[in-house]
């Protein structure tokens, strides 16, 4: 269990940037603490892949002729991918990710979308994020889900709470802390702010976030850099501790996904990210420890890529696309397609991947039967959405 025990002044600022407590003070980065600790056991954690990653050449259709008619020079030979059924196969960059699927601990939901139609990634990621069908509506679904029910708690990991987290409910939010600071601004900031108290609970919060981090000796260590093994071993140790602050959500990003130029094919952006992406997920598998077999890990997408290739060795905004899902709680090995085929007359306008299946049926079979929300909650959570049904068969029973 973590504790917190009584600590100096200077020891907390050892931990903490001025810059940092500045933007606290401002209101741009307002962590709160909710002294009470989760009832529930099971973990979620949210990845958004921001940029539109190209879901055809993560879970390639090499069963479908027509993907290597729409991408001359990108496609991936059907000899080098990791199969996983005769449709599908993994990307190359993604060996041990395979692997973690024929362990039935990963699977992919292929040809899914938001309801967003359109390809800007700031109204994609904002209608991904808020669970409608509207970019204006600033309460994320997560959020919506901490508010309904109480026994779940969530953490951004991140400088600041995304979207998704916003909303009336209390989150957390951490991010390491690597910036150079004066400890004596810091004090006198922490001076600045006796008189208000308001101000001065958002700095006293975003402090024991820090020592939280500090007492699993990670985020004290100078040398810690901002890597994605470093934030996923964090991460873990939020979510796998059992003291009062410990929460059973959380939401990260991963960005660089929008290959409009040079995406490659067995080296090159794509596969770059690829394999920052199943680092994470293999990170949260290991320091996880016995938490994985509770924990589903979700990786979306605001929407997919074009068909076909373009002229610069890349690939442009698109529909649908493929969602990972990874853990041990989910009934994993399999992929969930209602493949609507590659040919022209298929293509969403004639130049995407058509998405059967809206990604909030994947979304509300985890939230009911992993986190165990309510029919009625879960309504709300996804309000105007009654005709889509949650998805059978993704969590493990």
């Amino acid at each position: 269990m973590t504790k917190f025990t009584p600590i100096n002044r200077r020891h907390f600022l050892k931990g903490m940037s001025a810059t940092s407590a500045a933007l606290l003070a401002s209101g741009a980065f307002t962590p709160q603490i909710a002294l009470a600790k989760t009832k529930s056991d099971n973990i979620l954690i949210w990845i958004i892949l921001r940029g539109a990653w190209d879901g055809l050449n993560v879970l390639v259709p090499y069963g479908d002729p027509n993907y290597y008619k729409h991408r001359s020079s990108l496609a991936i030979a059907a000899d080098k991918l990791h199969k996983a059924d005769g449709l599908f196969g993994f990307n190359p960059a993604l060996k041990e990710l395979h692997q973690l699927y024929q362990k039935k601990e990963l699977m992919f939901a292929h040809a899914v979308a938001s309801p967003y139609r359109s390809r800007s990634h700031f109204d994609g990621q904002k209608i991904l994020e808020n669970g409608t069908g509207k970019a204006g509506i600033r309460s994320g679904w997560l959020n919506r889900l901490i508010d309904a029910d109480k026994h779940h708690k969530a953490i951004a990991i991140d400088s600041g709470l995304p979207l998704i987290l916003q909303g009336d409910a209390i989150a957390d939010s951490w991010y390491p802390n690597k910036l150079n600071e004066q400890e004596r601004e810091t004090e006198l900031l922490i001076e600045m702010l006796a008189n208000n108290p308001s101000l001065s609970a958002n700095l006293e919060q975003a402090l024991k976030i820090e020592q939280m981090a500090m007492d699993m000796n990670l985020s004290g260590n100078k040398k810690q850099g901002k890597n994605i093994t470093n934030i996923t071993k964090q991460t873990a140790s939020f979510l796998k501790d059992n003291g009062v602050n410990s929460p059973n959500i959380a939401a990260l990003e991963l960005g660089g996904w929008d290959t409009h130029a040079s995406q490659g094919v067995l080296k090159g952006r794509l596969a770059a990210q690829l394999n920052i992406l199943e680092k994470a997920i293999l990170s949260f598998k290991k320091h996880l420890g016995t938490k994985w077999h509770k924990t589903i890990i979700i990786g979306c997408s605001e929407f997919g890529r074009t068909a076909k290739q373009n002229g610069t060795g890349g690939t442009d905004h698109g529909t649908g696309s493929a969602l990972l899902l990874a853990g041990g709680a989910i009934n994993g090995g399999q992929i969930i397609a209602d493949w609507p085929e590659l040919k022209q007359s298929s293509l969403y306008e004639g130049r995407d991947l058509y998405p059967p299946m809206d990604v909030r049926s994947v979304f509300k079979s985890i939230l009911l039967e992993h986190l165990h929300i309510t029919e009625a909650a879960v309504a709300d959570i996804f309000p105007n959405s009654q005709n889509i049904k949650p998805h059978d068969g993704i969590v493990k029973s």
